[in-house]
């Protein structure tokens, strides 16, 4: 089977296509022709090598799919062939209390498909039965494999963990990539009042013609005078940046206001300012991935309001690892889909 590897931690640009033997599910295990996955940052993060993970080589990249299952193993029904499928990419042991409450990121046996075993980019891969969640008929495969995972994230952000209520204010930062255009997009559903920062003009416009409400480039004056300018300050923070936001964030949060963390890309070592956490009652909170019942519920939200992931661009299997390289630059709006 076609699926695009790497053969070291050299870079995205050392990915390219391989001619590789197809899968085979194990026990409990489905197998699933894949008709699109999706870029992530993951990927380029894989690529590099990431402390503690040991890959085998070639190693395949991809965190999102979607495709139909052409095989099954040993304990699962045949009635699954055909099924088409959407992937939630989340590996987990499946007998711990975590596990059985769907809550599979908390595992302390957690992985992840494209991260720690052989990912989506690829034709085929094989994965737990609980990792292929039927495709909701609405979405096709392109639109399924770019949305489910970012939509589902952004859903535990704000639902879940942020308690988003309709009417409050939402700072959203690094629009453009998928994970914040999600967020965007169920904030507004749901009746927010949504700022956004970048420091690409370009960008902030698209995103204000997507229904922000407000966007702040951070490069060019003061940022947090320009949200409060706009809105006061925020009920609920959204960020994937990490540490080269965290005193704007702090600064920026209303009385009891939530700031929901799900990335470290600008940094993993912010400081928290005490006094302003217990005197203005504020909450830090982590998040990551989401529940089973989350990505479930996630794709429902999504078909119920006629939401549609932002793609920047589709790319044939083949123009995986330049894709791969415009996504380092920063190039994309949106998610870069791969079709098949």
């Amino acid at each position: 089977m076609r699926a695009i590897a790497i053969i070291g931690a050299d870079g995205p640009e050392s990915a390219s296509l391989h001619d590789l033997p197809a899968p085979e599910p194990g026990p409990g295990e489905v197998r699933v022709a894949l008709a699109a996955s999706s870029l992530n940052h993951a990927d380029i993060w894989a690529s590099r090598g990431q402390p503690r993970i040991e890959r085998r080589f070639p190693f395949i990249l991809g965190i999102d799919g979607a495709g139909s299952i052409d095989a099954v193993g040993e304990g699962v029904t045949d009635a699954r062939i055909g099924e088409e499928v959407v992937l939630n990419p989340i590996l987990s042991c499946g007998r711990c209390a975590r596990c059985a409450a769907g809550e599979r990121m908390l595992c302390r046996t957690f992985r992840m498909l494209g991260e720690h075993v052989d990912g989506t980019h690829a034709d085929a891969v094989c994965v737990p039965t609980i990792g292929a969640v039927p495709r909701p008929p609405e979405l096709d495969a392109v639109t399924a494999a770019a949305g489910a995972t970012v939509y589902a994230t952004a859903y535990r952000m704000l639902f879940s963990k942020g308690r988003l209520a309709p009417g409050e204010r939402v700072l959203i930062h690094g629009i453009g990539g998928g994970l914040a255009l999600a967020a965007l997009q169920l904030a507004k559903t749901a009746g927010a009042t949504c700022v956004v920062t970048s420091s690409d003009d370009t960008k902030l416009e698209r995103a204000l013609a997507l229904g922000a409400d407000h966007a702040v480039n951070y490069r060019q004056g003061d940022l947090v005078a320009a949200v409060r300018s706009a809105v006061g300050a925020a009920d609920v923070i959204i960020d994937s940046v990490g540490a080269a936001v965290w005193d704007a964030s702090f600064r920026l949060l209303a009385e009891n206001g939530r700031l929901v963390n799900a990335g470290a890309a600008g940094g993993d070592r912010g400081q928290v300012p005490i006094v302003h956490l217990f005197w203005r009652q504020l909450e830090v909170i982590g998040s990551s991935m989401a529940s089973d019942g989350e990505f479930r519920d996630a794709l429902r939200f999504v078909v119920a309001n006629g939401l549609r992931p932002v793609i920047d661009r589709t790319v044939p299997l083949e123009g995986v690892p330049e894709a791969l390289l415009a996504l380092e630059r920063g190039e994309q709006f949106g998610k870069i889909a791969v079709s098949r």
